[in-house]
């Protein structure tokens, strides 16, 4: 007679594992953040004031060259020192003004939107708590409801994809990213997401060994009885 199959549970982690946003994935957003915002108000100065204020002394030089080759007593070293002042600068045309402005007005919202989408991308904490994984902006999900880890990502950018099924047979998937959130934390919910999956594992397989005793010992009872009946005949 055979013996049921030992279910084997992993135990996982005896203490919670938190992982919380990523120090410098935060960090650098912020800065990039800083960076986009000041190049809009570096681009609006120069639409609203630099680049009018340019061409202002832009003509003030032309016209004071042209009255200067106007005069034939005029000092060489004069119009040479207008001449290359002139040389130094450039005119701007009203697109490149109107352009200054566009990005000015542009780049600061632009800014905001993607520091709210970077802080939302690392809201929260993911906790790993008996056996319960909470992530945000997705369900509770239990190791035991975990069907499979996606890798192919994570040696070279540390990133798996988990796939779920619920109790109530809803499926889906949530992403772990060792650069958004704390490395060493990801690191050891992985690490407990492959235990699970090699217990389970392991439950299929002596499963499938005991279906396979069983069907063995039903092939030979069969043998048996059709022996026991040639006999008999």
């Amino acid at each position: 007679m055979s013996t049921p199959p030992q279910i084997l549970n992993y135990a996982g982690p005896t203490a919670p594992i938190v992982a919380r946003a990523g120090r410098y994935y935060r960090n650098a957003r912020y800065l990039m953040f800083v960076i986009i915002v000041s190049m809009g108000a570096w681009f609006m100065y120069d639409g609203f004031v630099a680049y009018p204020a340019s061409n202002v002394r832009y003509n003030q030089l032309r016209a004071e060259l042209a009255d200067l080759e106007k005069k034939p007593d005029s000092p060489e070293e004069k119009k040479l020192s207008v001449t290359f002042a002139l040389k130094d600068m450039s005119y701007h045309e009203e697109f490149s003004i109107l352009l200054q402005k566009i990005l000015g007005f542009t780049l600061p919202p632009v800014g905001i939107g993607l520091l709210v989408y970077w802080l939302r991308k690392s809201r929260g904490e993911i906790r790993l708590e008996n056996g319960v994984l909470s992530i945000p902006g997705s369900p509770a999900v239990s190791l035991s409801s975990i069907d499979e880890l996606d890798k192919e990502l994570w040696d070279r950018k540390g990133i798996v994809t988990a796939y779920y099924t619920l109790d109530d047979n809803t499926t889906g998937k949530f992403i772990l990213d060792d650069f958004i959130y704390q490395a060493h934390p990801i690191r050891a919910i992985v690490k407990a997401i492959e235990g699970e999956l090699e217990a389970q594992d392991e439950v299929l397989a002596q499963a499938d060994k005991e279906r396979l005793e069983r069907e063995k010992q039903a092939r030979e009872a069969q043998e048996k009885q059709r022996e026991q009946k040639t006999t008999g005949a």
